[in-house]
């Protein structure tokens, strides 16, 4: 049997899904990577909602994701998001966001169907420098370890496994970067 690492990124080709699956049942596979029906329905009423509420997809992500304050824009009418605090900046591709409270962890609000593992997403306010990976995967460690009540890095792959992976179809919804996260309790 292949060796398949997991506690990192993996690419999200249909053919290594389907072979992480084989080894990690929990792992989607090319046959789950989508929403069911009634996920689908509820995702495209949110957006056609954000579309007529909202000045830009970025600012209802700021608002929805980042839990910033919003208001009413006096020209158009439309919803915007007041940002709670001055935009991070990544000083280089290998250095981390200055603020941990500016990468948000959270629940996929249209998970894939059929999946036997938690669906989440790890948020970025920034999409103009997106992090290398090395810095996403500790991002995500660290998420992980909060959400879990750990404090000691080295045990947390005996509490829990996960996959990640930039979304190839990536959405023009919204500006900010975040992969899909993968993952299970043992």
């Amino acid at each position: 049997m292949e060796y398949l690492p997991i506690n990192c990124e993996i690419s999200p080709d249909g053919g290594i899904l389907d072979k992480y699956n084989s080894v990690y049942g929990w792992v989607p596979s090319s046959y789950n990577i989508r929403c069911d029906d009634a996920t689908q329905t509820k995702k495209n009423d949110e957006i056609t909602e954000m579309r007529e509420k909202w000045d830009s997809p970025e600012d209802f992500i700021s608002f929805r994701i980042f839990n910033d304050n919003f208001e009413v824009n006096s020209k158009t009418g439309l919803f915007r998001a007041i940002l709670n605090k001055r935009q991070p900046i990544l000083k280089s591709k290998t250095q981390p966001l200055d603020w941990l409270n500016d990468i948000v962890f959270r629940q996929n609000d249209f998970p894939y169907g059929g999946l036997t593992c938690n669906h989440w997403v790890l948020w970025y306010r920034t999409a103009s420098c997106p992090p290398c990976r090395s810095i996403i995967n500790d991002d995500l460690k660290k998420k992980l370890m909060e959400f879990k009540g750990l404090n000691d890095p080295s045990t947390l792959q005996e509490y829990v496994s996960f996959i990640w992976y930039e979304n190839p179809k990536r959405n023009s919804l919204s500006q900010h970067f975040h992969v899909q996260v993968f993952w299970i309790d043992h």
